[in-house]
């Protein structure tokens, strides 16, 4: 899963994974997509969240996640965030933040293998 408000971001970050051979489903609306794994919730191994968005900060989504009690490992994206909001985010058992631009290789090493593949070993 991947939440960002950019269409652009989504657009570029889906088929990079998917050549990959992943399956992503996008969401530019954080309430859809928390919505979605709130109903579906084996349907995802990971999370790719986008920090800053107008309807919902991925701190108030992620929030709303742990309280509903999933562990899927979840994947902070954003071009900027401070320190304070950073100590949040790993309070609330951030696995990893990336920071925009990043490359394609740095994308595929929190995917690969996947999340629920690793828990395995």
């Amino acid at each position: 899963m991947m939440i960002d408000d950019d269409p652009t971001f989504l657009t570029v970050f889906s088929k990079t994974l998917t050549q990959k051979g992943h399956q992503v489903l996008t969401f530019e609306k954080p309430r859809h997509a928390i919505e979605d794994i709130q109903g579906n919730p084996e349907k995802y191994d990971a999370v790719f969240l986008d920090f800053r968005m107008p309807e919902m900060s991925g701190l108030e989504w992620l929030e709303q996640f742990r309280a509903a009690g999933h562990q899927h490992p979840v994947v902070l994206v954003s071009g900027q965030t401070d320190i304070e909001e950073a100590q949040d985010l790993v309070n609330l058992d951030l696995d990893a933040m990336l920071l925009k631009p990043f490359n394609n290789e740095t994308c595929l090493l929190y995917t690969s293998p996947s999340p629920r593949d690793r828990q395995k070993s």
